[in-house]
């Protein structure tokens, strides 16, 4: 069934109400509720930053440029997020989706760990148990498996939210990421 059947509908960044054929890469919501859309940061992030606000969680989609193939777009995506986070760091806040922190001794990895020492690793925190074999969410050409999708949420966030990953749009050839979804308990 779609997700559409299930009640979801597509969230497209800045309240557009489709994407382009000619972009390659873009971050799309699927949500139950209603929501604010907030313009995304100009430049390297045009369709790489999904904002909405649903009741008073401050959610935003993210696809960070890879710090080894990209470094410039990669680094400028950092220091927005950064920024992003001082600015709301008092509200609840959730970045998800592909960061590709993966490798220790990388940039991407380096700015993740800063990220980390004031916010909190959301799949570590509902599954401090797991091991990357069970929630991978990408496979490398080499054949690794890698964590490269994450919830990262502001600490004023407790037990708020389920993270839940699932390899089958990975095996289906559905994507080359398995999807991860929240939710959100009182929402």
């Amino acid at each position: 069934t779609s997700l559409e059947e299930k009640g979801y509908s597509p969230i497209y960044p800045d309240n557009r109400t489709n994407m382009s054929s000619k972009v390659f890469s873009y971050v799309v919501a699927f949500s139950k509720h209603k929501h604010l859309s907030e313009k995304s940061p100009e430049g390297c992030l045009a369709y790489k930053w999904n904002e909405i606000i649903i009741n008073e969680y401050r959610i935003i989609g993210v696809h960070i440029p890879s710090s080894i193939h990209e470094p410039e777009r990669a680094n400028d995506y950092w220091n927005t997020l950064h920024k992003h986070y001082f600015e709301h760091s008092e509200e609840k806040i959730i970045y998800l989706g592909d960061i590709n922190a993966y490798d220790e001794g990388t940039e991407g990895k380096k700015q993740f760990n800063k990220l980390m020492k004031v916010a909190q690793d959301g799949w570590c925190k509902t599954h401090p148990s797991d091991n990357i074999s069970d929630s991978f969410t990408i496979r490398l050409e080499n054949g690794d498996f890698k964590r490269v999708d994450y919830i990262v949420s502001s600490n004023n966030i407790s037990e708020d939210f389920i993270v839940e990953s699932y390899q089958d749009f990975y095996k289906e050839y559905l994507s080359d990421h398995s999807l991860i979804a929240i939710t959100i308990q009182d929402v």
